[in-house]
């Protein structure tokens, strides 16, 4: 079920995009086979979820641009990398909660779904979960300081900050944000 929704918005959400004239979008790499992620879950020792798997058999992240000045991310900040990188820039990131004197996730398996200062990641320790949670990782803060929501929940608030406007290209192609229209509690983080 996970798989198919998040698989469903993924599609919706690519739509939007093109239909709004993002350059970025153009530049995706295809989707991952079966088999590449499971070559993925071997080399890094872990299974992932079907929602985790359902956005990178979408795409595999951003391919190469041809120039310095092609927009380099598919949504407002939406900085969406290649499934490899994606676990490991996530390995470090809980590498460093860990060692330090914060909040530990220990248990925890992380994949990066939005890398950023305050990245979203894919908690994905659990694949016997119908739907994997989405946290927002700040390095000065825990977690659950801010709203957490699944994968297929997550797309939706992009979606949603598409049709509402918040999100927009501009005429180079760029994603922009109107910071004014961003919701006014804590779901402001979601988008």
């Amino acid at each position: 079920m996970a798989y198919d929704d998040v698989s469903a918005l993924l599609e919706q959400y690519e739509q939007l995009a093109r239909a709004r004239g993002s350059v970025a979008i153009d530049y995706l790499r295809p989707g991952l086979t079966v088999a590449e992620i499971t070559e993925i879950e071997e080399r890094y020792g872990f299974p992932l979820s079907d929602d985790v798997k359902a956005v990178w058999m979408w795409h595999n992240g951003m391919g190469p641009r041809p120039s310095r000045d092609t927009p380099v991310t598919i949504g407002s900040g939406w900085d969406f990398r290649e499934l490899s990188e994606s676990i490991e820039y996530a390995q470090m990131i809980l590498d460093m909660r860990n060692e330090g004197d914060g909040d530990r996730y220990v248990e925890s398996r992380w994949v990066t779904f939005n890398r950023g200062s305050r990245s979203d990641v894919i908690e994905t320790s659990n694949i016997q979960l119908p739907d994997s949670s989405v946290l927002l990782s700040d390095m000065t803060s825990s977690v659950l300081n801010f709203p957490i929501v699944t994968v297929a929940e997550k797309i939706r608030w992009y979606i949603w900050a598409i049709e509402n406007g918040v999100w927009f290209v501009d005429d180079t192609g760029t994603w922009r944000s109107r910071h004014e229209l961003y919701p006014k509690n804590g779901m402001r983080h979601l988008i």
